[in-house]
Formats: structure tokens, C-alpha cells, sequence
């Protein structure tokens, strides 16, 4: 790990993202420390590196990770290592984990192998209340990848993912479902709610065809190339120097128009999921960490929402 990180503080690492760090950084930081930062992925950003297109600074634009890695290190330290240990789908938002020293990227990568990283991800789905069958669930069938294509069968890959219904709208088949992925394949939750409950996640034209439904367009309006998948909250381990460890739970307010299709509908969207969130777990040395906090852009204190 760089000496130069190791001896910055939170308080130097905000202070420096707002004298010197990129505008899109700013928007988009929630939480940074010497070893990780975590980002609200925008829709369209594709989390990897573009190694064949990307040539010219005065070419770039924050579609791929290139210039995402470049502003944090102009902003934390040129020896600063981002890496990529995850991928949300381009048009899924929300919580996306950076690591930024290969110390801490082997630790978050081993987090994720053994289920140790924790992600709860809110979706505005094709089905009211009327299309579930209960409250709450678990689906537990294994998808089989082949030739690009994905389907339920029995001799696929494990694939677990738990759901609840939170709200229905009164006025239309939309439904908001909160998801727990327990198992990290590709496109798993897509599919499992496509396929299985049979309620295609708003806007995912490539699992479900079918337009959407007439009362749905006659009280809102939904953009094209635009998936309502938001990864909410993200809880992972860190580590102090002497090898003890403590949680963090980060979650990234919903985006602006997953709010305004909740309000066109009258979905209840819990006033949580509007804000950005933070709490510390599992932790006994509560004065080590008593002084982390979010981002909050502007300098400051952030506003009394953290927990």
C-alpha cells in the first residue's frame, strides 16, 4: 500500500476530493477512505476498462471506467491502484465498491467469492400486488448459460435470491421489490424475476418483450434505455492494522426518476431509500471509527440522515 495513502486521514481525503477532485466525482462519491471508495453508479456507466477505444483525454467521457480511474488518482495520489472487483449491468445504478490499493481489492474480491459481501438492490417491477404470491420469498432455481443466452434449468449454475414487495401501485401493475442477492450471477436477478415470478424489472426490454402496460404509460413516463435496478445498499468488511475487522453498510439514494415514477404511481418508497446511508456494524472499537462519515458534496457535515 502507498505510504502516501496510508497517511491520509477521511478528513484529508473529502478535503482534497473538494479542492481538487473532478465535478463527476463529486456527484458521485458516497464514501471514501486510504483504502476504498464507493461510488452511486449512474445509469450508462460500464463498469470495465475500455482498452481499445480510449485514446485522448480530450476524448473522454464517464462511459467506461478509464476516466473514473484516472480522476480518482489525480484526486488521492498517482499511486493510488484502482480496480474493478464487480460489475453492475450499464443501466443498473446505485452502489458500485472501488478499491484502491491491490491489498484491499484482494481482501473485497475474497469478500465477494465466499458471500461475505452483502447487496441489497431495489427494483420497479411489471406485476401488482395480485402478481405474487405472497409477501416474501426465495428463489432459489439455477439459471444455465449457453451461447449468450440464459434460461431456468435444473443442471445450471446455483442462483439464490430473496425478494420482498414493498409497495404496489393502486393505479397500475407496477410493483417495487426489495432484493437480497445471495448468489452473484450474471444478470441473476433479471432473470429470476422475469423468468420465475414472472415480473420483468421495468424497462429490461432484453428478458420481457411485451410493451409495457397501457395505464402504466398513461400515468408516467418512462426513458427509453433505462433499467429501474438499483443497487441500494452494499455492506463489507475492512480491516485495521492489526488484522481486526469491522462492517460497513453504504447505501446510495434512488435515482431521481426511480422517485418519480414511484410518486406518478403512488408507490410508497420508503424515505430511506430516498437519502445516502451509512452505519457501521459488528464493530467493538467504536472510537476507531466513530469519525468515518459519507461524502458530502460541498464540504461540511452531511445532513442528520446516517445511521
Amino acid at each position: 500500500m502507498s505510504a502516501a495513502l496510508t497517511r491520509l486521514t477521511q478528513s484529508d481525503i473529502y478535503q482534497r476530493l473538494q479542492s481538487v477532485g473532478s465535478s463527476w466525482l463529486k456527484s458521485h462519491v458516497l464514501y471514501a477512505d486510504h483504502k476504498t471508495v464507493v461510488l452511486n453508479k449512474p445509469a450508462g456507466l460500464v463498469c470495465q476498462l475500455n482498452n481499445s477505444d480510449y485514446k485522448l483525454k480530450s476524448e473522454r467521457n464517464h462511459t467506461f471506467l478509464n476516466p473514473v480511474f484516472e480522476d480518482i488518482q489525480y484526486w488521492l495520489s498517482p499511486n493510488a491502484e484502482p480496480h474493478s472487483v464487480h460489475r453492475l449491468d450499464k443501466m443498473t445504478t446505485g452502489c458500485f465498491i472501488v478499491p484502491i490499493t491491490h491489498a484491499s481489492a484482494k481482501h473485497l474480491s475474497t469478500q465477494f467469492q465466499h458471500g461475505a459481501m452483502k447487496k441489497t438492490y431495489l427494483a420497479l417491477v411489471r406485476g401488482g400486488e395480485k402478481s405474487f404470491p405472497e409477501k416474501a420469498g426465495e428463489i432459489n432455481d439455477p439459471i444455465l448459460y449457453s451461447d449468450g443466452r440464459a434460461e431456468i434449468h435444473p443442471v445450471g449454475k446455483r442462483a439464490i435470491t430473496r425478494w420482498k414487495r414493498l409497495s404496489s401501485s393502486p393505479n397500475a401493475p407496477v410493483s417495487l421489490v426489495e432484493l437480497d442477492l445471495v448468489t452473484g450471477n450474471k444478470h441473476q436477478l433479471r432473470i429470476h424475476l422475469s423468468k420465475v415470478l414472472q415480473t420483468p424489472i421495468l424497462g429490461d426490454t432484453h428478458y420481457s418483450r411485451k410493451s409495457v402496460n397501457a395505464s402504466v404509460a398513461s400515468l408516467t413516463s418512462i426513458p427509453n434505455d433505462r433499467l429501474f435496478l438499483h443497487s441500494a445498499d452494499i455492506s463489507f468488511f475492512q480491516y485495521y492494522s492489526t488484522g481486526r475487522r469491522y462492517q460497513l453498510k453504504i447505501g446510495a439514494p434512488a435515482p431521481d426518476d426511480f422517485i418519480r415514477i414511484c410518486d406518478d404511481l403512488g408507490i410508497s418508497l420508503p424515505a430511506s431509500y430516498k437519502q445516502a446511508r451509512f452505519s457501521v456494524l459488528n464493530n467493538s472499537d467504536r472510537d476507531d471509527t466513530s469519525s468515518l462519515r459519507l461524502w458530502y458534496p460541498g464540504g461540511g457535515n452531511p445532513p442528520p440522515t446516517q445511521s
